[in-house]
């Protein structure tokens, strides 16, 4: 081998082992993905959590980990891909063959990837995961955004549904009826908003976390001023122990508003009279900035 030749030898030996040329499948960085898993099956998740910090070339090698035997490394994957805001491997597990990851990856495309994101091809895979079952709210209020006559008639089909859904796995399930309506009013079904109006009045903790959970899909001035009661509401959430629903009402509003206040939001309170105070007086300017109801726009041709 001539000296030229062994001089590029060695410069693509050393470009393919930086950092920047990590393809996720054969170099280090995807050695750890592999080997994080391994001490997944150990029950060491926290490796798993680390992979976060590679570069995207190794959200392939990842997504494998979706059709994982083991439960939980399916789970955690799905974890990892919301990290990278990987949303083609998070539409695709929409249909995934595991139920929990299915509504899992509602959830997680919502957070990841925004409503924003919704296309022909998410809302393809959003109705094919709710003809599989697809138990989550998230999935019901995604198709919303979607715009499209098929998805339009689906949810009107739910709307008038028996079942429950859930917006999260350690939440109380909600009638699915509740989230087809919020995505239909979303979409510009008017004829929903008096059912909506009178839903947003329910005690039930269930249905007043489901809402400040849905705050991103409303858009209405009136259901935004009666849902800013929850601000006041000293009871606690369902399932949590010290949480109360005016500590959940607080960041949900924060981030809605995009609020800019005098102290740190935490998903986790409590937040004092004061602060709640605050932030509902910024609340109450932002909402005042609005127009009235949104107004009835026709579905799009699929």
């Amino acid at each position: 081998m001539s000296v030229k030749v062994r001089i590029v030898a060695v410069a693509v030996l050393a470009s393919c082992l930086a950092p920047a040329c990590s393809d996720g499948q054969g170099s280090p960085a995807g050695e750890r993905v592999d080997s994080a898993f391994e001490r997944g099956r150990q029950g060491d998740y926290q490796a798993i959590r680390e992979l976060a910090t590679l570069d995207a070339s190794n959200v392939p090698r990842v997504a494998k980990y979706l059709g994982d035997p083991v439960q939980v490394l399916r789970v955690e994957a799905l974890g990892v891909l919301e990290a990278f805001n990987a949303c083609g491997e998070i539409t695709s597990a929409l249909t995934n063959s595991s139920a929990e990851i299915r509504e899992r990856a509602a959830a997680s495309f919502f957070r990841a990837c925004g409503i924003a994101a919704v296309d022909a091809g998410v809302a393809l895979a959003l109705r094919e995961s709710l003809q599989m079952g697809n138990g989550s709210a998230a999935s019901l209020l995604l198709l919303g955004a979607s715009g499209d006559a098929r998805s339009a008639a689906i949810l009107r089909e739910r709307s008038a549904g028996k079942g429950l859904v859930k917006w999260a796995m350690d939440s109380q399930p909600v009638p699915e009826a509740l989230a087809a309506k919020v995505a239909l009013f979303r979409a510009g079904d008017a004829g929903v908003r008096p059912s909506l109006v009178k839903s947003l009045a329910n005690p039930d903790p269930a249905v007043a976390r489901f809402f400040l959970d849905a705050i991103a899909f409303i858009q209405d001035r009136e259901a935004l001023e009666l849902l800013s009661r929850r601000l006041e509401d000293t009871r606690l959430l369902l399932n949590e122990r010290r949480r109360r629903i005016c500590d959940y009402a607080v960041p949900a509003f924060a981030r809605r508003f995009h609020l800019k206040l005098s102290f740190e939001i935490r998903d986790f309170g409590p937040y004092d009279e004061r602060q709640r105070k605050e932030v509902r007086a910024a609340v109450n300017t932002e909402i005042a900035r609005m127009g009235g109801a949104i107004q009835e726009r026709r579905p799009s041709p699929e």
